[in-house]
């Protein structure tokens, strides 16, 4: 069940960025135009789906009107808890042996962040934000960070070429020691 909603979900999602890609997102968008562009491009199963489910219907209005940065957040984390819960049902995990739900969560969480970091080009000037975004988004889930390590992964993570997925996954035993 949890794998056919998060499938449905997913393509929801990724059919809004495409039909909000290229259009006057200041505006703002109107879901009936939305449902005219998913009938054009023959997604009838996915118009059903938002007419019927009234908390798809209020997502998809909201997406459409640009409340975007804490909604992605928000869907970035449940994507992530998600993806966790299914990969702990999984024989074939990768999360390690004896690694908390919460650390694997966290480790996600955190590469997501930064990989939002790097799209939208933050640099080191923008360092006092993202620490506290990161700061913030780990508050909850993991019960104790090693500051000093957080803020050189987050200075490193602003300053460098390295990928996200690199810096987490090199700093990631020192951080919550």
């Amino acid at each position: 069940m949890i794998a056919e909603y998060t499938a449905a979900y997913a393509t929801i999602v990724g059919l809004l960025s495409a039909y909000a890609t290229g259009r006057d997102v200041q505006k703002g968008l109107e879901i009936d135009e939305f449902i005219e562009w998913l009938i054009e491009h023959n997604h009838q199963k996915i118009v059903e789906e938002i007419q019927r489910n009234q908390a798809t219907s209020i997502f998809v209005k909201a997406f459409l009107n640009r409340e975007i940065p804490e909604i992605q957040l928000k869907l970035d984390s449940i994507l992530a808890l998600v993806q966790s819960l299914i990969e702990r049902q999984s024989e074939n995990s990768d999360a390690p042996v004896g690694m908390p739900l919460n650390h694997h969560y966290g480790k996600k969480m955190l590469t997501f962040l930064f990989e939002q970091f790097k799209s939208n080009r933050f640099s080191i000037s923008n360092f006092d934000y993202a620490l506290e975004e990161t700061e913030y988004l780990l508050k909850g889930h993991l019960e104790k960070v090693n500051p000093y390590v957080l803020e050189t992964m987050v200075r490193e993570c602003l300053s460098s070429r390295i990928s996200a997925t690199e810096i987490v996954h090199k700093h990631w035993l020192n951080l919550i020691e």
